[in-house]
């Protein structure tokens, strides 16, 4: 199954989901009536008219649908939001704990590996035992979330294996039915909650008439288990296959089955669950067991047993590269949010390449700033200047100084190195809150736009930084267009674009104005009409027969815009192994 298939299955799974929530819904009710009838029986009340049944029924699924409405809108910050719910702490890019650098240092090579933006890392710095989650409602707006004990207790194998997992989570489209889950499950146990607030007021009355009151909200609190139970079952429905997926993926991820294993026998011997408040709502979202359940175990459990985890990765066999019969389009497209340890191995040398000074500007916001005012300098003294002002009328005059060495330094760095450098820029960029985010691509734009032409660079650049940085990206959005057909005008757009990246004399003619709202109605269109996307756009780099620097980066551009990220390109051995994003050709600055 291909990226585009899980995305549209994990889609699938949404509506399924759905209607699980119905008839979860409709057994609460039912059996809440049925205690209120037989409440009223026992008062010899008797019979209750059809009216109040009905209203009951009503009243119950307003609570529900308002609670379930009510947590998602708390989460509809996406992966921060998150984060921030469980109470983890976020790594400063410049931290200086060992253990929190090696975990950067991680999680930026899966990164720059399979083609997203490096997500943002939190520590639950108040759990002890081993465990993860990777949580947002897009590949490029997620977060990967450690607990304390991941983070010292597992050596760099295992971190490794254990990031490799969570980003199969994040490519495999798990992270948006995660959240939606959480949201169904906090409307599902409203009724069970209910019950168990009634029993706390009475006890808090002091007073033997509130005994009844009390017996009456264990009743409610035992129908409302009903729908605990509903909830429990859909999380372990939807959870425990994907995690041998994810297992799976990890081991492609790493080529090392044996640091995944490892870390998953640490957590067996260990057993610990989470602490956190939130652990019984989230267990399903979790590397492994967050909670453990008092009944029924082996049914609510909400991951595979370790064990079985294990036995099922010794029986891989090692990944062997790809193979793509149908040339190089099809190789491109079986790529889409997938990497291979080839694209690992190059994400590691890439970041060894990198001078010291650089990764030191990248760990601040303010460092990562200037290295992309760096990119966006020009290179005559006059449009400088006008730039600078420009900088400064725009609300920051961070580069209003020298920027000469830093230009320098990334123009000998050559342009493959571009879009890693990016990727490495967004965390850093991502810790300014949002005024300052806008104020720093308002001063983008005016970079951009000095010299009163947008060239495919500065496009390229400004595509992806709008994607990760600008007020709402983080939020999620529905498909919109179901075919190829309803947004075909919007693809014209893009391929036009893309087709002026073939030459320095062709990006002359590039024309920016209509292409960003091009990919964003491209990005709702539904997971499986995006391949048709790809292709096209794959046809048209390769028009001269081959795929330079600047048709490479737009074209992860494009995939980074429509959330299907493409892995960075990789030499292919041999003429016939097309399983690999062709090389770029070599171009200057």
């Amino acid at each position: 199954m291909d990226f585009f298939a899980r995305q549209e299955t994990a889609r699938q799974h949404t509506m399924k989901l759905v209607l699980l929530f119905v008839g979860a819904v409709v057994a609460v009710i039912v059996a809440v009536d049925v205690v209120v009838t037989l409440g009223a029986w026992w008062l010899d009340a008797g019979p209750i008219p059809l009216d109040a049944h009905l209203g009951l029924a009503g009243f119950l699924l307003l609570a529900m649908f308002i609670f379930a409405v009510r947590r998602l809108v708390k989460l509809r910050g996406g992966g921060d939001a998150i984060a921030k719910m469980v109470k983890a702490r976020a790594v400063k890019r410049n931290t200086a704990d060992l253990d929190e650098r090696r975990l950067l240092n991680v999680v930026d090579e899966m990164a720059i590996a399979s083609g997203v933006a490096a997500p943002s890392v939190y520590v639950m710095d108040a759990e002890e035992g081993i465990n993860a989650f990777a949580a947002g409602y897009s590949p490029n707006q997620a977060v990967i979330v450690v607990t304390k004990g991941t983070l010292t207790k597992l050596n760099r194998d295992e971190m490794q294996g254990v990031i490799g997992h969570e980003f199969s989570h994040i490519l495999n489209g798990d992270m948006r039915l995660n959240v939606r889950l959480i949201g169904i499950l906090a409307g599902i146990v409203v009724v069970g909650e209910a019950g168990l607030v009634i029993i706390k007021l009475a006890a808090e009355a002091n007073d033997t008439g509130a005994i009844p009151i009390a017996l009456w909200g264990a009743l409610v609190a035992a129908v409302g288990y009903i729908g605990v139970f509903f909830g429990r079952m859909i999380k372990a429905a939807v959870s425990r296959q994907r995690e041998f997926l994810a297992d799976a993926s990890s081991v492609q991820f790493t080529r090392n089955p044996d640091g995944l294993v490892s870390a998953l026998e640490k957590i067996g011997q260990e057993g610990k669950p989470l602490a956190s408040a939130q652990a019984g709502e989230m267990s399903h979202m979790y590397f492994s067991q967050a909670i453990q359940p008092k009944l029924f175990s082996d049914l609510f459990a909400t991951h595979p047993p370790i064990d079985q985890r294990i036995a099922s990765i010794r029986g891989q066999p090692m990944p062997a590269a790809p193979k793509t019969a149908g040339g190089i389009v099809d190789a491109v497209l079986a790529m889409v949010g997938k990497s291979t340890p080839d694209h690992v191995d190059q994400a590691t040398e890439t970041l060894a390449a990198l001078p010291a000074s650089l990764k030191k500007m990248l760990e601040t916001p303010e460092g990562a700033r200037k290295v992309i005012y760096g990119y966006l300098f020009a290179g005559d003294e006059a449009t400088r200047l006008v730039q600078v002002r420009a900088l400064v009328d725009a609300g920051d005059d961070l580069a209003a100084g020298a920027m000469q060495d830093v230009t320098r330094l990334l123009r000998e760095l050559g342009p493959e190195m571009r879009l890693p450098i990016l990727t490495l820029a967004v965390p850093a960029l991502k810790q300014m809150e949002q005024p300052a985010r806008t104020t720093f691509l308002r001063a983008v734009d005016a970079l951009i736009e000095a010299d009163n032409q947008v060239t495919l660079d500065e496009f390229t650049l400004r595509t992806i930084l709008q994607r990760q940085l600008a007020a709402g990206t983080g939020k999620i959005e529905r498909v919109k267009f179901r075919d190829i057909a309803s947004v075909r005008a919007d693809l014209d757009v893009v391929l036009a674009a893309l087709a002026s990246a073939a030459s320095p004399q062709e990006q002359a003619k590039f024309d920016a104005k209509a292409v960003g709202p091009a990919l964003d109605r491209l990005r709702v269109l539904a997971p499986l009409a995006k391949p048709k996307v790809i292709e096209e756009c794959v046809k048209v780099a390769l028009a001269d027969g081959k795929i330079n620097v600047a048709e490479m980066e737009m074209l992860r551009a494009i995939g980074m815009a429509i959330d299907c990220p493409l892995p960075p390109a990789i030499g292919a051995s041999s003429p016939a192994d097309t399983a690999s994003i062709p090389t770029p050709q070599p171009e200057t600055v």
